[in-house]
């Protein structure tokens, strides 16, 4: 049998999707199918595209208030994420609203009201099935081919592709939802109906199965897509871990995106900074910012002598063409001169710790405990990693763990002498399915017909 897998973006200028795209080469043909989409999002000569009108303000808009909607009347999950929701809530609507949100949601989690509430997934899809039951979009295809829609395993990203999805569900298409980042298994915003699922790792499938109850279904394992080509690049690079004697250079990234949490950050840095030069170690930090904050909320780190701001290079991309998000990508040869510069990497909540973990540095996980938090910035800054469950299960359980500045320092110490300090976080790498050597990215490819039952 042949198979024809339509292959769902929103974001086709963005490179770490094309390797996906080229899996799936390996098994079948491959149609690339975006909606509005301006970029050239480039995927080979024989790719076909797809691209679905452009949909208008109004029904973005629409779309993004029912996703909201949908999230405060489902069934919530049990991962903490999700259960820590009012901790994280600080800008949906104005105070008010915010109140009534943060003050209803403990309610959802009571037994009997829990009982009552439907599924996001269902309740998302509802009002569409409604009105589709009035339009005739069943299709019927050549039975030699095996069509595969492969998704955004997160609903609220699916928005674009809503009526599309529907009509390849009612066409008997099989329907494969890409769990895309580390953290999206914990969101209540899962698509439990799909057929399959791809999962970076056996790991990152347990969380699936344990917070969205999915049972037994069809899944493959195809490790972690989004750092193939940062992998490759790594091999091929002559860069190394800076193991100069010294200034020990310590890297750190920006671990939260909202204003709100990047001058909680920058305070805890320059709480650190200041530790630091106290303790008269010859030590500087290289700091690289979140790539979607202005460069001007880190301005107050920059009297700190120990601290150097590293800038993403690259000139700003409206990376979905409708201003919601400009960012700064950055390449693959600058993230690795960046690493090259440092010694060891120290680890908060970013997932900029698997690459430095890829590049063979060093990692240590920084992490105050409740009920040694100094001051209102390490408690609100924090609190949020309580209530991240891929934080927990991934850094504080596969990673060195430090507590305090003052246990930095001691690691600074013994780093400065000891060299069995100086090995990469295996466990880490290991759970979430990095393979060993570049040529096991894509042996995976010869078992997804059969983990997928599609034959």
């Amino acid at each position: 049998m042949s198979y024809i897998f339509y292959y769902l973006t929103e974001d086709s200028g963005n490179i770490k999707e094309r390797n996906e795209v080229n899996y799936l080469r390996l098994i079948g043909r491959v149609v690339v199918v975006t909606r509005g989409d301006t970029t050239n999002g480039n995927y080979g000569s024989d790719i076909k595209r797809l691209n679905l009108p452009t949909q208008s303000r109004l029904v973005v808009s629409a779309y993004s208030l029912w996703t909201k909607l949908c999230y405060l009347l489902c069934r919530p999950s049990n991962s903490l994420t999700d259960k820590g929701f009012p901790t994280r809530n600080v800008y949906t609507g104005n105070l008010l609203v915010r109140w009534f949100v943060n003050f209803l949601w403990p309610a959802k989690y009571w037994k009997f009201i829990n009982r009552l509430l439907p599924v996001y997934e269902t309740l998302y899809f509802a009002p569409f099935k409604l009105t589709r039951l009035f339009v005739r979009d069943k299709l019927r295809f050549k039975k030699r081919f095996k069509r595969i829609v492969v998704h955004d395993a997160l609903i609220l990203r699916l928005t674009k592709f809503t009526p599309y999805i529907l009509m390849a569900r009612r066409s008997g298409m099989f329907t494969l939802a890409n769990v895309k980042s580390w953290d999206n298994s914990f969101y209540t915003q899962f698509a439990r109906g799909a057929s399959g699922y791809l999962t970076w790792s056996q790991s990152m499938w347990s969380d699936v199965q344990r917070f969205h109850k999915v049972g037994a279904l069809a899944w493959h394992t195809w490790g972690p897509r989004p750092l193939y080509n940062f992998g490759h690049a790594v091999r091929c690079t002559s860069y190394k871990p800076n193991t100069e004697p010294g200034t020990v250079v310590i890297g750190y990234a920006a671990a939260f995106c909202d204003p709100l949490m990047a001058e909680h950050e920058v305070k805890i840095l320059a709480g650190l900074a200041e530790h630091l030069q106290a303790s008269r170690l010859d030590v500087m930090m290289l700091f690289r910012p979140y790539p979607i904050v202005p460069i001007s909320s880190y301005e107050p780190l920059l009297k700190y002598s120990n601290i150097e701001i590293v800038d993403i290079k690259g000139s700003p991309t409206d990376r979905y063409g409708d201003g919601r998000e400009i960012i700064r990508f950055g390449s693959d040869e600058e993230r690795i001169q960046y690493l090259s510069r440092c010694h060891f990497f120290l680890s908060i909540a970013t997932s900029f710790t698997f690459e430095a973990a890829l590049f063979g540095m060093p990692v240590i996980q920084y992490f105050v405990p409740k009920n040694e938090r100094a001051n209102k910035h390490e408690s609100a800054f924090f609190a949020r990693l309580d209530i991240s469950d891929h934080i927990l299960n991934y850094f504080l359980s596969h990673l060195s763990v430090v507590k305090s500045s003052t246990q930095i320092i001691e690691f600074i110490k013994l780093f400065k002498t000891n060299t069995s300090m100086r090995k990469p976080p295996l466990e880490l790498m290991s759970s979430i399915g990095l393979p060993s050597k570049e040529i096991d990215w894509n042996v995976t490819a010869a078992h997804l017909v059969r983990d997928l039952h599609l034959t």
